[in-house]
């Protein structure tokens, strides 16, 4: 698995994702009245891209960092989505189950 491909493709696909603030939507200029939401937005958007770098950079060197690359970990920094949430659903689950049974659960 060639991982610059794999952030490359990934990148192209995120590309017409990206946030816009209203302004873009409007077609109107960033004037004194809507730059500080124009600066949030990009700030997020900075906040993302980093995060993403930081990603890559560890899953380049999984046998030093031991962290690899999962593809759904990647998307879910630009989509805001939450890709352990059905693990933690199951571990909500478990926790509940062994507290009624009157066992203390560990976390993972």
């Amino acid at each position: 698995m060639n991982l610059e491909a794999e952030a490359a493709a990934a990148l192209a696909q995120n590309k017409g994702n990206t946030d816009a603030t209203p302004a873009q939507d409007e077609g109107e200029e960033v004037g004194p009245e809507n730059a500080f939401v124009a600066l949030a937005h990009s700030a997020i958007a900075i906040e993302k891209h980093l995060f993403a770098l930081v990603y890559l950079y560890k899953t380049s060197r999984p046998e030093v960092t031991g962290v690899t690359f999962v593809h759904e970990v990647f998307d879910a920094i630009y989509d805001g989505s939450d890709p352990f949430k059905e693990i933690d659903d199951v571990m909500k689950a478990l926790k509940a189950k062994e507290k009624a049974e009157g066992k203390d659960v560990q976390a993972p």
